[in-house]
């Protein structure tokens, strides 16, 4: 897999791509789980110093802190992903990365996932805006809601890719769901990511796994 190029000025912040950064991790560590989940993350201030990193606060808010189910922000999100997606222009697909970059994507991936499947998009052109994203991404959130939106439009052709963002720990939780509702043989490609993974990214895809007889055995 090639990782694109931002092809536009807007990318000005000269941060790798999360898909190069993870390309980068598995020609150097494979399919093992990787050092530190895979941070430091291209997004990362190397300045700034955290005793929590957005992994571990992500698994706390979802198991320990009542989340929100009102997010209002995901309908304009719907609404200007529906309008990338007929337009499909780099000069827009940049406008797009950096809205989505804006808003923690913990809080606004269901219903974003909710509100994309009520709309009138074709499928075909929302995997597409979804790829673009995550092969160009430099922003987490942004990366983290194209899986949201893979995970919606994608299909088998995109196991390879959710598996390896997947494994970079702070979007497990989003390529885990997405595996669930792309993939035709969902427990297998979720059993996968879990064996990429460590702590907290390793709890999210076992939990999704809850239930199930399908899964591989060790």
């Amino acid at each position: 897999m090639n990782p694109g190029q931002w092809p536009t000025s807007e990318n000005t912040d000269g941060r790798t791509t999360f898909l190069s950064h993870a390309l980068s991790l598995a020609a150097i560590h494979g399919a093992d789980p990787w050092p530190r989940g895979g941070n430091p993350l291209p997004d990362d201030d190397p300045g700034e110093r955290t005793f929590l990193n957005s992994t571990v606060l992500d698994g706390i808010r979802t198991h320990h802190v009542a989340m929100d189910s009102e997010s209002p922000p995901a309908t304009a999100l719907a609404d200007l992903i529906t309008e990338v997606a007929a337009l499909s222009n780099t000069n827009t697909l940049a406008v797009l990365h950096d809205r989505l970059a804006e808003y923690r994507a913990l809080d606004v991936a269901d219903d974003l996932a909710r509100e994309l499947r009520t709309r009138e998009v074709p499928a075909a052109d929302l995997r597409s805006l979804a790829r673009r994203l995550l092969e160009n991404g430099t922003r987490r959130n942004a990366v983290a809601l194209g899986i949201v939106m893979l995970g919606v439009a994608g299909d088998h052709r995109d196991r390879e890719l959710l598996l390896l963002l997947g494994s970079l720990e702070d979007l497990t939780l989003y390529a885990a769901v997405a595996l669930a509702n792309s993939q035709q043989n969902r427990d297998a490609a979720v059993y996968e990511l879990a064996q990429r993974v460590d702590g907290w990214g390793r709890i999210h895809a076992v939990e999704r796994l809850a239930g199930t007889c399908n899964a591989p055995r060790p």
